[in-house]
């Protein structure tokens, strides 16, 4: 929205559905307020007490109205959490389309967003609630 906030998670996570391995999905970008140029990033704030763990993101742009359901494309990015308090780590349109073949996201075009966090060592995914899993997600900010 206007002030930078993507998500404070002060509801929580009330506008994030659970999936069965532990992911948050999301239809946030849907909303027109949340648009933003294709230059700006995604910075995700948070709390790191573990060794090694990966965000990973997933960002589907099913165009809606299509009766073709093969036009919805699909990109991921997998990037290390840095371990401490008050961590930072920026995503940008670049990680997401160096992954795939289309390179053609934009952050207008996502339907679904989707987040989890993997813990290498134990190969587990760590529950995203904030409660002693040793990452607390504290928020997701726009950054030009």
């Amino acid at each position: 929205n206007k002030d930078g906030i993507f998500e404070d998670f002060k509801q929580g996570w009330e506008n994030w559905s659970l999936r069965h391995n532990g992911t948050r999905m999301t239809y946030k970008f849907q909303n027109p307020e949340s648009c933003k140029k294709d230059d700006h990033k995604l910075v995700f704030q948070f709390n790191n007490e573990k060794q090694k763990v990966q965000l990973r993101l997933g960002a589907g742009s099913q165009h809606l109205g299509f009766r073709d359901m093969n036009r919805g494309r699909h990109y991921s990015v997998v990037k290390m959490l840095p371990q401490g308090k008050n961590q930072s780590l920026e995503i940008s349109l670049e990680d997401f389309n160096k992954n795939s073949k289309e390179k053609d996201l934009s952050w207008n075009c996502i339907s679904q967003f989707s987040l989890s966090l993997y813990d290498v060592e134990t190969k587990a995914s760590i529950p995203l609630n904030g409660e002693s899993s040793g990452v607390q997600l504290k928020s997701i900010l726009w950054k030009k």
